[in-house]
């Protein structure tokens, strides 16, 4: 028999393998919580749950983004603005 101390993530007292699992968990219990109680005042739903959706959205593409060793550089523009012309 064989111990291993393993790394895990938790939220709302469930443990997830890797933090990217967790950040879903969370992403997608916010959107139910949105749909939920918000479905009628979208406005005060954005007020109320925009701090939690805006930290895990950040985390989300930091744990997505491609893999900066591998050629690939992350997206300049995240942020949802436009992209600046350049003639």
């Amino acid at each position: 028999m064989c111990i291993e101390k393993q790394e895990t993530w938790a939220f709302a007292g469930k443990n997830y393998p890797t933090e990217l699992d967790a950040v879903k968990a969370a992403l997608t219990e916010i959107g139910t919580r949105f749909v939920k109680e918000f479905h009628s005042q979208p406005f005060q739903g954005m007020l109320t749950l925009g701090a939690d959706i805006s930290y895990l959205r950040g985390r989300y593409i930091d744990l997505t983004a491609p893999d900066e060793a591998a050629g690939e550089a992350p997206s300049q523009n995240a942020t949802g603005e436009p992209k600046e012309r350049t003639s």
